[in-house]
């Protein structure tokens, strides 16, 4: 009989178990718990602490990969367990990769990284966890595939509806309806064209003609958000406002053109970029001139990103894959079109152009960042021909803006170079601050402080920026007043008054000291939202990013909000417009009009320096 020392196999009051392995140590589980859990803590902190998008962004793209790095090092080089173990767990997961790579939604593929990648990690981490007393390697192996296979199958039956502004996504079932495709089952088919050569370019019935009050484009007529003339009841219990009508529309970020009593925006039906004509009164459809071209990302989602201009019975609008159409605004008829990309020679940008259209005399003017000198470009009204090219700076998401600055009036180009003055009529470059920008996009707008300063917002890796412009002869001059990380729009764009700006630091409303760029005060959580000025009144209409309407008084020493109601549904990055006693809002999934009550003796709120 042999000896026990010399037996492979042992009895034992549990079982039969092989010597072999009962003396191999026991596998270590600790070092990758420990990557996965270090990686969570730091997301959530940084998603709770952290007010800086580009850092929050940044974590959850590069975590990850760091996290997937180190614990390849601790399963390959700390985990105890055999070389073909390692292997066999190290092909799972590249299978598993290949495999979910193929058959994930279009839209998860970033999301396989952000999302699936650190859930993938963390599954593995328990699985080694729970097995670490097991001695079948088989049964390892094959719970360990069944652990892989079924993460990942679970984020290939998602689809990413796109992130909020703090990065948060909007995760569903792929099988489940969008909302832009709940929206087309609602249009009706008959009062839509067949084609982008179609438009409902019947009889112009009414002439679309400026009316006193109108918004003919981004911002209003000055491009500044501030709207004058108007007083509004600020009691919303006694005086709320009232919903008008509501309903859906197709995805986009662009603002309104409200000209006539017709209400003008762009959005995406299917594989058509639309621009379209409502009727301001009912929000009945008017006319949607049709073209065949659909830019999509996972991070904002489909559709166009500009709002209309109108000019003289025309309406331009950029779309977001870099055409410009001139339309008649009554009949949404075509005039003529312009390849901004192929003009400029610019690279689609990450998020799209995202540009509105400028008319200056006889010049509408874009800026599309293309290189070689055609940052900004200029088109003859008349008939599309390009007029002119200027500009440096390749990176950017502004609008073109136009600005009198000692008593020149000057295009104001904002790009990762920083700012340039053109001459609009000739493109001709006037002067330039250099302001490098490297890790982000400038995406909101300069704001003209008086005639001889200016504001330059950069988002939240460096701030803004208070420039003083000089003009001694013909010689041009730029020189730093102030750099503030105390006011850091991303994509949101502020308001002036009473020496103060009012904006969004980040996701939390804020003013600032326009002397100083010092924060006076920084409070009210309405997300990634949009603001307006009633200058007359010194109150500031809101549309916060989860699309409340609130009312805010433009206060220098302190936050008062005075009436928050809910208004639309869905993530909602575009700009309010208020015409007269009529508020107009939209996101990508809805839009409605709001009548709030007029005031003949409303009181001027706020606090005057």
């Amino acid at each position: 009989m042999s000896s026990p020392e010399t037996n492979s196999v042992e009895a034992t009051n549990t079982g039969i178990r092989d010597t072999k392995t009962a003396n191999v140590p026991a596998p270590r589980w600790l070092p990758g718990m420990f990557c996965v859990v270090l990686y969570w803590l730091v997301v959530q902190s940084v998603q709770r602490f952290g007010d800086s998008n580009f850092l929050i962004f940044m974590t959850q793209f590069i975590g990850p990969l760091v996290t997937a790095l180190l614990f390849f090092i601790a399963w390959l080089g700390f985990s105890r367990r055999s070389w073909s173990e390692r292997g066999f767990g190290m092909a799972m997961f590249i299978v598993t990769g290949a495999l979910a790579a193929g058959l994930a939604h279009s839209t998860m593929k970033v999301g396989l990284i952000l999302y699936a990648l650190p859930t993938l990690l963390t599954t593995w981490a328990v699985w080694g966890w729970l097995t670490r007393l097991q001695a079948s390697l088989g049964h390892r192996r094959v719970t360990l595939a069944l652990t892989m296979l079924m993460t990942a199958s679970y984020f290939c039956m998602l689809r990413l509806n796109g992130v909020d502004g703090a990065m948060q996504s909007s995760l569903s079932w792929r099988w489940t309806p969008t909302a832009e495709e709940k929206f087309l089952e609602t249009v009706s088919r008959k009062s839509e064209p067949t084609s982008s050569d179609k438009e409902s370019n019947g009889p112009s019935i009414v002439e679309v003609v400026e009316q006193p009050g109108d918004w003919i484009g981004f911002r209003g007529p000055n491009r500044d958000g501030i709207l004058r003339g108007v007083s509004i009841e600020t009691d919303w219990d006694a005086h709320p406002p009232k919903l008008e009508w509501k309903h859906a529309i197709g995805p986009g970020w662009s603002s309104f053109a409200v000209v006539g009593g017709r209400l003008l925006t762009q959005e995406q039906r299917g594989d058509d970029e639309c621009v379209t004509c409502y009727d301001a009164a009912t929000g009945n459809e008017l006319w949607c001139h049709r073209d065949a071209t659909r830019f999509s990302e996972p991070v904002a989602g489909a559709g166009p990103r500009g709002t209309p201009q109108f000019h003289d019975g025309k309406l331009f609008a950029q779309g977001a894959s870099g055409h410009l159409v001139c339309l008649d605004a009554a009949t949404g008829k075509r005039l003529w079109m312009a390849d901004v990309k192929a003009d400029s020679k610019a690279e689609t940008p990450n998020w799209g152009f995202s540009g509105s259209p400028l008319i200056i005399e006889d010049i509408v003017t874009l800026m599309p960042g293309g290189s070689d000198g055609a940052s900004v470009l200029g088109y003859r009204v008349a008939d599309g021909e390009l007029a002119w090219k200027g500009g440096t700076g390749t990176s950017g998401y502004i609008s073109a803006q136009l600005f009198e600055l000692h008593g020149h009036k000057l295009l104001i180009s904002l790009t990762g170079d920083g700012a340039t003055a053109l001459d609009p009529a000739t493109g001709r470059s006037v002067w330039h601050h250099s302001w490098i920008s490297e890790q982000e996009f400038r995406i909101s707008q300069p704001m003209l402080v008086d005639q001889s300063r200016l504001l330059i917002p950069t988002g939240q890796a460096l701030g803004s920026r208070l420039i003083n412009v000089t003009l001694t002869g013909d010689q041009w001059e730029t020189s730093e007043v102030w750099n503030s990380k105390d006011l850091r729009p991303y994509f949101n764009d502020y308001v002036q008054h009473a020496g103060h700006v009012f904006g969004f630091d980040g996701a939390l409303f804020c003013c600032v000291d326009l002397t100083t760029g010092k924060r006076v005060w920084k409070k009210g959580r309405y997300g990634h939202g949009q603001v307006i000025l009633l200058a007359d009144q010194g109150l500031l209409l809101v549309l916060s990013e989860t699309g409340d309407i609130v009312l805010l008084e433009a206060n220098f020493k302190s936050h008062v909000e005075l009436a928050k109601i809910p208004a639309i549904e869905g993530k909602t990055w575009n700009h309010p417009v208020l015409v007269r006693d009529r508020l107009f809002i939209r996101n990508g999934e809805q839009i409605a009009c709001f009548g709030l009550t007029m005031s003949s003796s409303a009181t001027k709120r706020g606090t005057q320096p």
